[in-house]
């Protein structure tokens, strides 16, 4: 009897640990308002996932204009100026008493832009995270 309590609390812990404590989004995918009146010309999707592990709190915003920094990097590779049509999902999960495992999934469309867009991720009101003071353990490799 006593085997299947184990049992039962090693399947509440695993499926506690799948489930993400906050999730949020940016909604449907969207340019900033700077690019409104711009000429653009699309040259490709572009995504990146990161995993980044957290102690103290988690300050969304900041991963989310780290992750978009990165993307941005990798699409000026491309001869994009600006990214349009964003959008993001970030998923918090606890790891610990005070740790935090935040899976960051940024995707844009790369384009040569008549203006550069904005550094900021769009949507960003959406983001919601843990309060505190937030310390970057490590960026888990892809």
């Amino acid at each position: 009897m006593s085997l299947d309590i184990w049992k039962f609390v090693h399947n509440v812990t695993r499926l506690r640990r799948r489930t993400p404590i906050i999730r949020c989004r940016s909604g449907e995918p969207a340019s900033h308002e700077a690019l409104a009146d711009a000429e653009c010309e699309q040259l490709g999707d572009a995504s990146i996932e990161r995993r980044y592990m957290c102690q103290g709190a988690v300050n969304t915003v900041r991963l989310l204009q780290l992750t978009r920094a990165t993307l941005f990097e990798d699409a000026k590779e491309y001869g994009a100026t600006a990214l349009i049509e964003e959008g993001w999902t970030c998923d918090i999960f606890r790891r610990g008493k005070d740790t935090y495992e935040v899976v960051v999934r940024y995707s844009a469309i790369m384009a040569k832009a008549s203006k550069a867009s904005p550094a900021t991720p769009v949507a960003i009101r959406e983001a919601r995270g843990v309060p505190g003071m937030m310390t970057i353990l490590r960026v888990v490799p892809e």
